[in-house]
């Protein structure tokens, strides 16, 4: 009996020094096999790339770069217009060395043991090594810029001209656009990452509506009023051709109040006005912007006769010797302003013009919000306390007459 139990010992023995024997030799093969060398079981996109160099992996990964890369082609569009960036214009390249060296170290960047478990589970379960595309961001960035500056226009007022023959032309408002190229960076950076061939990007910029539309001015074809003033060339003169150039293109939408002094803006020196006489608390003074007021008091006189409707307006210490009194409308920054609302259903829009000593100002709009009504001003009283009345006419008969206001003078 202990005779077969040492038979059976020796057996037991031999075979398990058999399979120790194996394992080791077969630790021993594959260290030997994958020395140096990317070892079983590594791949790149499911093909096989074991039994390598580093200098072969490295060719094989650059050569692959080159294929991929010569089938990439950045393209946007836009508005029939195209743009093509090619992979020399951003630097694009594979980074063949990073993938060799990842692809070089799997199973031989840890300690022994490491390894061999690495290369063991690598027979069963692949290591695949990815190819990453690199490229110099800051030139794609001044790619970009450069189509954006293609793309991007400022929005454009739509305008109402006035011609000498009384014919009034339009041309239509024009829509800004604008290009963040942001957006687009981060959708091609993983692409152009990842060596993927992007689809043909359309560009969507944002757009940016004027502030007058064609639809704004669709409805004008009529001049409401005029009125004109006298001036005299020289330092005030030059004031009221600057300040009048301020009301040109200027629209007035339904119920919306416009301000003088807004739109005009302050009249300083820096602002291009000069000295000339102005009335300050009842004395005539040397100040920036004199004659200012002969603007805003020509334009009272054109809202008055156009239907609309005064909100803020004073007069003078004294009647002007530009305007009938009671039909001036002084103006000073800070302290007194010209304000009106325009109750029309339409919107209205402004032109003024100085030339040759005249000031005149237009309002147009649109011919049936008057009703078929022609109006004229009547003043009454005297001339430091004059009354003034809108007066409403339809075919030469009164139908109706608006109470504007009573202005008492300082007798000069």
């Amino acid at each position: 009996m202990n005779s077969d139990w040492s038979v059976g010992k020796i057996i037991f023995t031999t075979v398990v020094s058999f399979f120790f024997i194996s394992i080791v030799l077969g630790v021993i093969a594959l260290f030997t096999v994958n020395n140096g060398k990317t070892i079983k079981g590594v791949t790149y996109m499911g093909r096989d790339i074991s039994g390598m160099t580093r200098g072969e992996v490295f060719e094989f990964f650059s050569k692959e770069g080159k294929e991929r890369i010569g089938k990439i082609a950045v393209i946007m569009q836009y508005g029939g217009h195209s743009w093509s960036i090619d992979n020399k214009d951003i630097g694009l390249t594979a980074n063949a060395e990073e993938s060799a060296n990842t692809a070089i170290s799997i199973g031989h960047d840890g300690n022994i043991l490491q390894n061999l478990i690495t290369q063991i589970r690598a027979l069963s379960i692949r290591q695949n090594v990815e190819l990453k595309g690199i490229y110099d961001q800051e030139r794609l960035q001044n790619k970009l810029v450069k189509i954006k500056s293609e793309i991007d226009t400022e929005p454009v007022n739509a305008t109402v001209s006035l011609h000498s023959n009384g014919m009034i032309t339009k041309t239509d408002g024009v829509v800004g656009k604008k290009l963040n190229i942001e957006p687009i960076i981060e959708e091609l950076d993983p692409k152009l990452t990842d060596l993927e061939r992007p689809e043909i990007l359309i560009l969507s910029p944002a757009e940016t509506q004027p502030y007058v539309k064609t639809s704004d001015v669709a409805a004008i074809d009529c001049v409401l009023s005029a009125y004109t003033t006298r001036f005299y060339s020289g330092d005030r003169g030059d004031n009221i051709i600057l300040a009048s150039s301020k009301l040109n293109d200027i629209l007035i939408r339904k119920d919306e109040v416009f301000s003088f002094n807004a739109t005009v803006g302050r009249r300083t020196k820096a602002a291009g006005y000069k000295d000339a006489p102005v009335i300050i608390e009842g004395k005539v003074l040397e100040d920036v912007g004199g004659g200012v007021c002969q603007v805003s008091s020509t334009l009272y006189n054109a809202v008055l006769l156009a239907g609309l409707t005064p909100t803020v307006r004073a007069p003078h210490f004294f009647p002007s010797a530009y305007c009938p009194p009671g039909l001036d409308a002084t103006v000073a920054d800070d302290v007194l302003d010209f304000k009106f609302k325009n109750p029309l259903p339409h919107p209205v829009y402004l032109l003024a013009g100085a030339y040759g000593g005249s000031l005149t100002i237009y309002i147009l709009g649109t011919k049936a919000d008057l009703n078929g009504n022609e109006i004229s001003l009547e003043r009454t009283g005297s001339k430091l306390t004059p009354t003034i009345h809108r007066v409403y006419s339809k075919n030469g008969q009164v139908v109706s007459k608006e109470f504007m206001h009573t202005d008492y003078y300082d007798k000069p």
